[in-house]
């Protein structure tokens, strides 16, 4: 496995656990192509690192896209990904609203879904690989004062620690 695949919602230039990790990939050696769904961010952050071999565009919520960001993977043979989407918002209940709270539930727990369930089909086509997620301490101990961000953490993990045992117990190589 000598291929690296990053995926992440680079927020700007030089910011972000995803860009960073893009940063230390590329300055072992490694091939790196970075993903998101901000098509200005990703051209920004390709354009002013050298190094990054390619990005791709994706919103997993369409079908076709799916297909596409599949079909990335396999053609570049990327079979190592990187999972470093999610954000934050630390408002107190009694300041939280609904939107808020499911802005939080969709970056935190449902790209993840999406992200894992895609790359699937891929990795096996690949014979195997790997996907790696980055959470939070807040999936473990709550962070008082901010129940959006620690509630869609804790499901992250919920999310991740289900994924990995039926990936394990399914899939021999990813």
């Amino acid at each position: 496995m000598d291929k690296i695949g990053i995926w992440g919602v680079t927020t700007s230039r030089g910011s972000g656990i995803g860009q960073k990790i893009t940063l230390d990939l590329i300055n072992k050696g490694h091939e790196v192509h970075i993903f998101g769904r901000s098509k200005d961010k990703l051209e920004n952050f390709y354009q002013n690192v050298p190094g990054i071999k390619n990005y791709f565009v994706w919103n997993l919520k369409n079908e076709k896209l799916v297909k596409d960001y599949q079909n990335y993977l396999i053609e570049n043979e990327i079979n190592s990904i990187i999972i470093s989407v999610g954000s934050g918002y630390g408002d107190p209940l009694i300041f939280s609203t609904l939107k808020k709270f499911q802005e939080m539930l969709n970056s935190n727990i449902l790209s993840h879904f999406l992200i894992i369930k895609s790359s699937i089909i891929p990795l096996k086509h690949l014979n195997g690989g790997r996907i790696i997620c980055f959470g939070s301490i807040a999936s473990i101990n709550p962070l008082e004062g901010s129940p959006g961000y620690s509630s869609s953490k804790m499901g992250f993990k919920g999310l991740i620690e289900s994924s990995r045992k039926e990936l394990k117990q399914n899939f021999e190589n990813i």
